[in-house]
């Protein structure tokens, strides 16, 4: 009945219009350790992600609501008795207000993105994503747009057994000039349970000139985690080369380099966390190296120092090399941890529907065995 309603409201002469949107996402993956499991065995599955839902707009207001389905191939106990669908999620539950030449209002269930997912992403490479629960505002000028938002992580009300709340807050003010962007940024963690108060701004900038684009970016971490301060930092700086020719061969170059507690005072934290990143986009599709929020497994801290070069080949089909060189930030005789390729290519099967295949090598430092990580993966979206 909804449905109907809702259907004859978007064929309304000026009533409401309905968006629909739909995603099936299988994936085929094979590795002997990622996400920090190096030397874990051989693993091979099959998963998928199924989106379904849309948005109902009127004027400056819209709803949208987005479901998903997250499972492994084979993990019920039973093909005909197991239909609890566990994984079943709200993805997306959110109320738009955009009126014209005003501030915009988000209130609800979201994905949250800051520029390139450094301090906060989205995880779309997951397949159940991130989304957070809260509210976020902004307003944009000609050349100017600021935002700001406010998200509940954890309610502790909720539990007895929890002493208090987790939190997270964001500011972000912007400037667009002629071929370029700059965004000073801010994020605040508050978690009471662990007792951790951390603070983490800086800036990004990008900008392009001809054949030449890039970016720089910086941070700095100030707070308290229980008994220690906080004082870590980032820095990164990318350039791309854009040659002019019917491929687009690219060719990208970056470096990152994120403090640690190597040589750091006692009652001082100094390794630089990531609130809520997407790190593989920046420290490879294995992501051995940066399973500790952004910073090395121990803490040490993390420079990456990397180079991808990248083709579209026929039509719709786009290839990738990646290599990078992980290393400690302090010199040390140990001081390089790893090296890793990564390779990738996509292929625009139907408008709406692309192939994905992809692979890493992850190479450590010393006489550990190196691991091996592969992906194809079908995603079909309308």
């Amino acid at each position: 009945m909804l449905t109907l309603t809702l259907l004859s409201l978007a064929m309304a002469d000026e009533g409401p219009t309905l968006t629909p949107e739909a995603e099936v996402r299988p994936r085929l993956e094979f590795h002997t350790g990622k996400d920090g499991k190096s030397g874990t065995g051989t693993v091979l599955a099959l998963s998928h992600r199924a989106r379904f839902g849309a948005t109902l707009s009127q004027g400056p207001f819209s709803v949208r609501l987005v479901a998903q389905d997250v499972r492994t191939w084979g993990e019920e106990t039973h093909t005909l008795k197991d239909y609890t669908a566990d994984a079943l999620d709200m993805h997306v539950a959110s109320v738009d207000w955009r009126p014209e030449g005003l501030p915009w209002v988000r209130v609800g269930r979201q994905e949250v993105t800051l520029q390139e997912h450094r301090l906060v992403g989205n995880v779309g490479w997951t397949q159940q994503a991130r989304s957070f629960d809260g509210v976020r505002v902004g307003h944009s000028g000609a050349v100017w747009d600021l935002d700001a938002g406010a998200f509940m992580l954890e309610e502790g009300d909720l539990d007895p057994d929890t002493e208090g709340d987790a939190a997270l807050a964001l500011l972000r003010a912007g400037w667009t000039p002629e071929n370029g962007r700059v965004d000073f940024i801010a994020v605040h963690e508050h978690d009471r349970p662990g007792d951790l108060e951390r603070l983490t701004a800086g800036f990004y900038a990008k900008g392009t000139l001809g054949n030449l684009s890039g970016r720089v970016e910086g941070y700095a971490q100030v707070g308290q985690n229980g008994d220690q301060a906080i004082r870590a930092g980032m820095l990164g700086v990318q350039g791309t080369l854009t040659l002019p020719a019917e491929q687009k061969p690219r060719f990208t170059l970056w470096v990152d380099w994120l403090s640690g507690d190597r040589d750091a005072a006692d009652g001082v934290a100094s390794t630089f966390a990531a609130p809520y990143a997407t790190n593989h986009k920046f420290y490879g599709f294995a992501d051995i190296a940066t399973f500790s929020q952004g910073g090395w497994a121990d803490g040490q801290g993390l420079v990456d120092a990397a180079l991808r070069a990248s083709a579209k080949v026929g039509s719709g089909t786009t290839i990738a090399l990646d290599a990078h060189t992980f290393l400690l930030p302090a010199p040390t005789d140990t001081r390089l941890l790893a090296e890793e390729i990564d390779v990738w290519v996509a292929h625009q099967l139907a408008p709406g529907l692309k192939v994905w295949a992809g692979g890493a090598l992850w190479l450590p430092a010393g006489d550990a065995a190196p691991d091996l990580w592969g992906v194809v993966q079908l995603h079909a979206r309308i």
